[in-house]
């Protein structure tokens, strides 16, 4: 994988800038206007310096989506520019931040294609961060097989799995790990389960006796995770 940024935080061209030093007196934004705007601009290029670094053990970033996104060879699947602003009705807040700056990016990005971004960056539980992008226009999309996706989501489909893919992305590496807790029964249970885990690709073994959650697979997991709690 290669690192992943998402172009939905990064500012458009202008946004936060001052006006025309040479149009007229009477254009110029109040100075406490501009130094509100460019106080916003500075937080959101913070924002994506910080999602954008690089530390060991961080995912790899995924290509920008002025690219075509990963895996997708749909004709017409290049961007084009140009805002396709206007369905949220969000008004910026005090700060002068757009609270639905990603999505409109992400419209500003893809034009009247449509598509589809999740993404994220956190700090793991042992310290190492997890930044990752995943995109896919509405093209793409239309043309996919839902029922492609059954045996992952099966493999998620039950409480015992989803604690114990938790309690192995909060740090319990080895099935003696997890038969020490008590909570996911014998060790041939747990061998069972983290099996159905691995063959859909939600966990791997880096190493004999050692199991964690792919890199790439820790925001795709928490997307789920959090689109089923609203």
């Amino acid at each position: 994988m290669t690192d992943h940024q998402d172009p939905a935080q990064t500012p458009s061209p202008g946004d936060g800038q001052p006006a025309d030093a040479h149009g007229p007196a009477g254009n110029h934004p109040p100075a406490d206007d501009l130094a509100a705007r460019l106080t916003a601009l500075e937080e959101q290029v913070s924002s994506l310096v910080a999602a954008l670094g690089t530390e060991p053990g961080t995912a790899a970033r995924a290509p920008d989506l002025a690219d075509p996104l990963p895996g997708d060879t749909s004709a017409g699947a290049q961007p084009t520019s140009g805002s396709a602003r206007g369905s949220t009705g969000a008004q910026p807040t005090a700060g002068g931040v757009d609270p639905f700056w990603a999505l409109n990016g992400l419209k500003d990005t893809l034009g009247d294609l449509g598509g589809v971004v999740f993404a994220g960056y956190l700090r793991k539980p042992d310290g190492k961060r997890a930044d990752w992008q995943y995109g896919r226009t509405a093209a793409h999309i239309e043309a996919a097989d839902f029922a492609d996706s059954a045996a992952a989501l099966a493999a998620l489909a039950s409480p015992v799995r989803l604690a114990l893919i938790q309690a192995v992305y909060d740090g319990a590496h080895s099935v003696a790990d997890l038969v020490e807790s008590g909570d996911f029964g014998t060790t041939g249970q747990i061998y069972h389960h983290v099996n159905q885990l691995a063959a859909a690709g939600w966990l791997e073994s880096p190493r004999r006796g050692r199991w964690t959650v792919p890199v790439e697979r820790i925001i795709p997991l928490l997307t789920i995770i959090l689109a089923t709690q609203g």
